[in-house]
């Protein structure tokens, strides 16, 4: 289960996984990877994932709709410490969210066998931003869930 925290502008999510650290921290950061588990609920599935895993290097990652309509996020590498801890901005390209640059702050702890991560997404001042934010991370949590689980 989830632990969801929130504040007027930032969310914080924090969840246990049944895998090493390296192996949660390479379920977040390789593309492949991602296209195993990272969905938006049950109809939105993940069609484009480019990441350049480096300080500086970007990414894009691409949900496609029922409809087929493409939603795009994307966003910077300000740390990346292999597997302990990634923070990147994150810009939502939604034609019906006002479009602002995020930080999100993702850690790998261990937790004996398993790895928690506790994920910090700031500067969600636009409310519908960060209602469709906290349900978006609540749905891609869920899915790294199931393909770690599956791995043991």
């Amino acid at each position: 289960m989830s632990e969801v925290e929130g504040s007027q502008d930032s969310l914080r999510i924090s969840r246990v996984f049944p895998a090493t650290r390296q192996r949660t921290f390479r379920a977040w950061t390789d593309p492949n990877e991602l296209k195993k588990w990272w969905r938006v609920g049950r109809e939105f599935v993940l069609t484009v994932a480019e990441i350049d895993l480096r300080v500086g290097g970007g990414f894009r990652i691409g949900v496609e709709s029922p409809s087929g309509s493409i939603h795009m996020v994307r966003g910077r590498f300000l740390e990346v410490v292999p597997p302990e801890r990634l923070v990147y901005t994150w810009i939502a390209e939604d034609p019906n969210l006002k479009q602002m640059e995020t930080l999100v702050t993702v850690e790998f702890l261990e937790r004996g066998d398993a790895t928690e991560i506790s994920l910090l997404h700031e500067k969600l001042k636009d409310g519908r931003l960060r209602e469709s934010t906290r349900f978006g991370w609540a749905s891609v949590i869920d899915g790294l869930a199931t393909l770690l689980r599956s791995d043991s």
